[in-house]
């Protein structure tokens, strides 16, 4: 049995030629964005939805959403948080690929053992990875003092959706409250997170989330206002519980479809993130953008959009006297309140995806592209 090797020129066309097949073969253009997110309905999947689709109409670049990266070479594979490209991708992906990667939060004051192994691997890594995007300028200090170049760091934001995300009609509110069961003489205060250890009940506080910190607000609130609380999310069984403890009414509310929350933003009074750290959150845009009066500790995004006693209100992580008494100054005085809530709206106007969309192109995957 006899078989035929493909002809080949000889002398140095032979190995100028063998040389531009190797290059087309393993440096071929790079010209689609992989944006990996992970299983389940988290928050990053949005993310990176929105990003894909805005940078595809605005860039006219292949750029889409997977769970699979693995077979995937010379492109751009981007993933959407720290934990998908440290606890798998990075020994995962392929080395012809340019890889990006997002850290939300994580400090080196926290002693917890995964986080510290991925803050190690994060400086280890970095001289394999192309960008790492941070939502703040919190998270920006923070990779530069653990030790990764500031040249490899870019800081963009978390965007909102405006055509999801806006005030509503007074009379929406009103059918809303009404099917929560929320009085017409109290004030309702919303807390749309998860902040139990695990997926079932959640009765051990994350603490990092600040649910002991939520419900210490609450009780000082409570002290001189008559008060309703809304939650959603999974995981609520150690506020529900300390709720019961107070005495303060509360509706628990578990939602499949992140957009279905835009009803519940709508028919609150006001909004508190008492988290000790974070990554955005992503609530503080979408208060800002339904009307909805916050109060945020200097947490993630919060110190870059928050101009407090203008925007809405900005304490220290802990704080939470400084809390109550954002909350009953945004209560008790109507022309602060609309002057905050109208300032509110305007400020997350530039915030759109499509803005956001446009930095990613223009910041990480443009240049890399190039």
């Amino acid at each position: 049995m006899g078989f035929s090797m493909p002809s080949l020129p000889v002398g140095n066309s032979a190995i100028r030629e063998i040389g531009n097949r190797l290059t087309n073969r393993f440096h071929k253009p790079f010209s689609r964005v992989y944006y990996v997110t992970e299983p389940g309905n988290w928050s990053i999947g949005w993310d990176g939805q929105y990003i894909t689709r805005a940078v595809s109409q605005q860039a006219k670049i292949p750029c889409q959403t997977t769970l699979v990266y693995k077979g995937i070479t010379n492109q751009i594979i981007h993933f959407g948080s720290r934990s998908a490209y440290l606890n798998y991708g990075m020994r995962n992906v392929d080395s012809s690929n340019k890889v990006v990667f997002t850290w939300f939060h994580g400090d080196d004051t926290d002693p917890n053992l995964d986080n510290q192994r991925m803050i190690k691997d994060a400086v280890e890594s970095s001289h394999f990875v192309s960008k790492i995007v941070t939502s703040s300028s919190i998270g920006r200090e923070r990779l530069i003092h653990f030790g990764i170049p500031e040249s490899l760091i870019t800081n963009i934001p978390l965007g909102i959706d405006l055509d999801m995300f806006s005030p509503g009609k007074e009379s929406d509110r009103e059918i809303m409250r009404n099917r929560l069961g929320i009085p017409d003489d109290s004030i309702c205060i919303g807390s749309f997170q998860k902040d139990g250890v695990g997926w079932s009940e959640g009765l051990e506080p994350k603490l990092i989330k600040g649910p002991d910190l939520f419900l210490d607000a609450v009780e000082r609130i409570a002290a001189s206002r008559r008060i309703f609380v809304l939650l959603t999310g999974p995981a609520r069984g150690y506020v529900k519980s300390g709720l019961e403890k107070l005495g303060v009414p509360y509706a628990h509310t578990y939602l499949n479809n992140y957009l279905d929350i835009v009803p519940y933003f709508r028919c609150l009074d006001l909004y508190l993130v008492t988290s000790r750290d974070e990554g955005g959150p992503k609530a503080i845009l979408e208060c800002m953008a339904t009307g909805i009066p916050i109060i945020s500790s200097r947490v993630g995004m919060a110190p870059d959009i928050i101009q407090s006693g203008e925007n809405g209100f900005m304490v220290e992580v802990g704080d939470t006297d400084g809390v109550a008494l954002a909350a009953e100054q945004l209560m008790s005085d109507p022309n602060l309140r609309a002057y905050v809530i109208a300032n509110g709206i305007q400020t997350a106007v530039s915030y759109s995806w499509s803005s956001i969309a446009k930095r990613y192109f223009e910041e990480v995957y443009g240049p890399l592209l190039a």
